[in-house]
């Protein structure tokens, strides 16, 4: 949260621990953690469907109401002001939940693949964001190693989605191409050989959401000794 506390998920209700007390943060939503009989009712065995996130003062948990077996509602908490929050119930569902690495905003995963950012509203509980994963850095070691690197290697199953790949140097050189999406392929592309720096990272972008995969990417380096 904002104040650096932290809110997690128990049996019976949801709490903010502030590094010395815990608060029950949920206590204006407590039914749903004991009557059994409610259609929102959070039952504590499916809670290993559960997932949560939180951004500042505020969190989303999404789990199985009822008897479903997996998730359906979203549990949302508004603890700007800790001794009294808001709750609200939302009709809808997560898969999965986090903060987005860049922006830091709450973004969800359904079972189809789709990432919504679960704050902005609208039908499915947000906005439908495109698929822009991003590899970490690739050290070569030195910038004589870097200038060997011949080709990117990817491994992926893109859902029919044609993808742009985009290779990026740390001197700030660029190489980008689309690979056709159709089913699961080893793309190997040959990089310019002025692509050259002490690291490299990879993107894929592109503007469609559907379930993709991407199993792993590598580069291919030059023989030892080759010009």
């Amino acid at each position: 949260t904002g104040q650096e506390a932290h809110l997690y998920l128990a049996s019976n209700a949801v709490y903010l621990f502030d590094g010395a007390s815990a608060i029950e943060v949920s206590r204006i939503a407590e039914p749903l953690f004991t009557d059994s009989s409610l259609a929102d009712y959070i039952n504590p065995n499916s809670l290993s469907t559960a997932v949560m996130t939180s951004a500042r003062d505020k969190a989303w948990l999404s789990y199985a109401s009822g008897s479903a077996v997996s998730n359906d509602k979203t549990l949302f908490v508004d603890v700007e002001v800790a001794e009294n929050p808001k709750v609200a119930v939302l009709p809808y569902g997560y898969t999965s939940l986090a903060r987005d690495g860049v922006t830091n905003q709450p973004i969800g995963g359904d079972s189809a693949g789709v990432v919504y950012e679960v704050d902005k509203g609208g039908s499915n509980g947000g906005s439908a964001l495109s698929w822009q994963p991003k590899t970490k850095d690739f050290t070569f070691g030195n910038k004589n190693t870097l200038k060997k690197f011949e080709e990117v290697v990817i491994d992926a199953d893109l859902g029919g989605v044609d993808t742009t790949v985009t290779v990026t140097t740390s001197l700030g050189r660029t190489a980008s191409f689309t690979i056709n999406g159709s089913g699961r392929k080893r793309f190997r592309r040959h990089l310019p050989a002025t692509m050259k720096g002490q690291w490299a990272n990879v993107a894929l972008s592109s503007s469609t959401t559907t379930s993709r995969h991407w199993h792993s990417v590598g580069f291919n380096v030059l023989p030892s000794g080759a010009p």
